[in-house]
């Protein structure tokens, strides 16, 4: 970004120098050893990943999002050790400085755990039937409590402009299947519950409480056998699946939800059930015999949510265990860091709306604008020249396009910013603070299903490193966050900034023609526009597409929309930086180098290795290096500009390249 697009004051980075610094704007030193054609990624990230020291209290850094999330993390980092001397805040900031000091007192954070677990253990004493802690649980519903059952809402899939209500249950506390076979993890997991049994003063001998642990993994280890894997999900969120009250309510007895609907969920609302499988294991598994594991898997959950500055040496074995078998990082941020995102996570619109004139002071907001607008008419374009859709279903891609929100920069509104309420907050009771907060979200909650969706909300704050497509608004949000270099340059030129935000542009509106945003009309109504012709055709390009980030050790079919979507966005920024018209002095081949540069630079960084794995299994986005090298394989101005042939590893001729539109 800089300069040009500077954050105000001087800098505050973690460290003045160093292989963990993060500079003002990162320097990305091509490495001429490697032949781009065999490996693009190490030509252009190489450099700059060898060179760089992840920091110990992170488990990955990719330069593009994290060199400018760290650089605003300073800042507020900043803002809030000298909260004290801030007198003309808002009084919706005001709400942050209780909130922050409260989290930094250590003492009180203390005995307010202990008071909460004391009452945890309490509760669980009380519980002597299956009844009795199905009671508890459903109460939990309301409550900032772990609870074997919830629900969540979302726009309703006929009207996006009102809500529905779906539910999960699910006991699975491992990120995904996998780690269920693995048998050191289940040794040392059944280790990290014995510790927390030892600190509730759980009575037993070391056998007895391995042998209460050991029954709450074997009750995990067969509900996992009965929930869908990550990929199975990312289809059924796409799908209706909706089921009656009457039907509801059978289906998730024994739990009496009556109540709950009767006094928070109005008559029109549509239920939604994304995974019967769960409820169906419940009621197989709530048995007497399984009441015990049950209460004990209940403590441990809970639990982890109050015992840290009470219970320091647990909290050191909670960390090395999630360093070693799940990708966290060996030691967290400290305190005052910590806080910081704490409160920036629960007030981030409202500390966005004081930071953001400070840090973007002078933000070039046509030229981000222009670059946006270059894609969507770009997509425009290839959507019209499309030889493969049906008329109805061409018709409709490019109404989706047409009329796509692209909200850009910052809210412009009350109703854009989505404030929440403003209430008072304690400076000495954290997590009193941390239930107020809770409470607010809840009436929000239920008064958002009787008075509708506000489909001008941001999803997100101003500064955050991001950007969002949603379906069932046809938006594309892009905050000035993450429009700092690479991804943007103020002093750029036209080529470079295609090649870095214009694809990241293209990646989120080509999300609303994708796999999945197919099945959204350009209403937002979950209402399929393509002919059955037109699904086979997408099915079979996109089937290309799985094989190949199979091959390379990922999901194909998890990732598949987001690879769809890096291609349809590189590909259409590309043409939008190089025109089918365009001069041949217009479009030199350094031109094209450098745009493919400019794209390449978003995906360095480092990650931890199990951070990898975990991402493997877990994350609909492939790994950085993936995200370079196999997109530019369909790429023919990628072929032309670096002169590659049949003897690169990154060739690939003509009829093999993908091209979904």
């Amino acid at each position: 970004m800089w300069p040009g697009l500077a954050l105000a004051g001087p800098s505050e980075t973690p460290a003045a120098a160093g292989p963990s610094a993060i500079p003002e704007k990162r320097v990305f030193e091509l490495n001429d050893k490697i032949n781009p054609c065999d490996d693009f990624h190490a030509y252009v990230c190489s450099t700059a990943e060898k060179s760089f020291t992840l920091r110990e209290d992170r488990s990955s850094h990719t330069f593009a999002f994290d060199d400018s999330s760290e650089r605003i993390l300073e800042k507020k980092k900043s803002f809030f050790k000298n909260i004290d001397n801030e007198k003309k805040l808002k009084p919706r900031s005001e709400q942050m400085r209780a909130y922050y000091k409260a989290c930094m007192n250590e003492e009180a954070s203390a005995a307010e755990e202990r008071e909460l677990v004391a009452q945890l253990v309490k509760d669980v004493d009380a519980i002597k039937t299956m009844e009795q802690f199905i009671e508890l649980n459903t109460k939990n519903l309301t409550e900032p409590k772990w609870s074997i059952i919830g629900f969540d809402i979302g726009p309703n899939i006929d009207n996006p402009l009102i809500y529905d209500i779906y539910w999960d249950l699910n006991v699975m506390f491992l990120p995904e299947h996998s780690y269920y076979e693995n048998a050191e993890l289940l040794e040392n997991f059944k280790k990290l519950i014995v510790e927390f049994f030892k600190e509730l003063k759980i009575q037993g001998t070391d056998a007895e409480l391995m042998a209460r642990a050991q029954a709450v993994i074997d009750y995990e280890k067969a509900f996992v056998k009965t929930y869908p894997l990550p990929a199975a999900f990312r289809q059924r969120y796409t799908q209706p699946r909706v089921v009656s009250r009457e039907d509801m309510f059978k289906l998730v007895a024994p739990f009496d939800l009556k109540p709950f609907f009767k006094k928070h969920v109005p008559g029109k609302t549509k239920i939604r059930d994304f995974i019967p499988e769960s409820w169906n294991f419940f009621t197989a598994h709530s048995r007497p015999e399984d009441l015990a594991a049950l209460k004990d898997m209940y403590l441990f959950r809970n639990a982890r949510s109050y015992m840290d500055d009470a219970y320091p040496e647990l909290y050191k074995k909670r960390l090395a265990f999630s360093h070693k078998f799940l990708g966290g990082s060996p030691v967290r941020p400290d305190r005052q860091e910590r806080c910081t995102s704490a409160t920036t996570g629960s007030f981030n619109r409202e500390l966005d709306m004081e930071l953001q004139p400070r840090l973007f002071p002078n933000f070039p907001e046509k030229k981000m604008r222009d670059v946006a607008e270059k894609i969507r008419k770009s997509i425009l374009d290839g959507l019209k020249k499309n030889a493969w859709l049906s008329d109805e279903g061409k018709k409709a891609a490019i109404a989706k396009i047409r009329t796509a929100k692209l909200q850009l920069i910052s809210p412009k509104s009350e109703k854009e910013w989505d404030f929440k309420p403003v209430a008072k907050y304690s400076e000495n009771k954290p997590y009193q603070n941390s239930l107020t907060l809770f409470e607010i979200g809840m009436k929000r909650t239920f008064l958002k299903l009787r008075t509708g969706v506000n489909q001008q909300a941001w999803g997100m704050g101003p500064l955050t490193v991001n950007a969002y497509y949603s379906p069932d608004k046809n938006k594309f949000v892009m905050p000035i966050g993450i429009l700092q270099f690479p991804f943007f340059a103020a002093d750029g030129d036209v080529v470079e900034n295609l090649g870095a935000v214009g694809a990241v542009v293209g990646h989120e509106l080509g999300h609303s023609i994708d796999d999945q945003g197919s099945k959204f009309d350009s209403g937002g109504r979950l209402k399929q526009w393509m002919t059955e012709e037109d699904l086979k055709t997408f099915s079979s390009r996109s089937q290309k597409m799985i094989e190949q980030f199979s091959k390379i050790g990922h999901n194909g079919e998890l990732t598949l929309g987001e690879n769809v979507g890096d291609l349809v966005g590189l590909t259409f920024a590309y043409n939008a930086a190089f025109p089918d018209n365009a001069k041949a002095s217009e479009a030199s081949i350094a031109d094209k180098k450098k745009f493919f540069v400019a794209y390449a630079r978003v995906w360095c960084g480092v990650m931890r290795e199990k951070t990898k794995e975990r991402q493997l299994k877990t994350d609909p986005h492939a790994l950085g290096f993936a995200r370079i090298n196999e997109q530019v394989k369909h790429q023919p101005g990628f072929q032309e500009a670096y002169q590659c042939t049949e003897k690169n590893k990154l060739y690939n001729k003509p009829e093999n390249q993908i091209k979904i539109w």
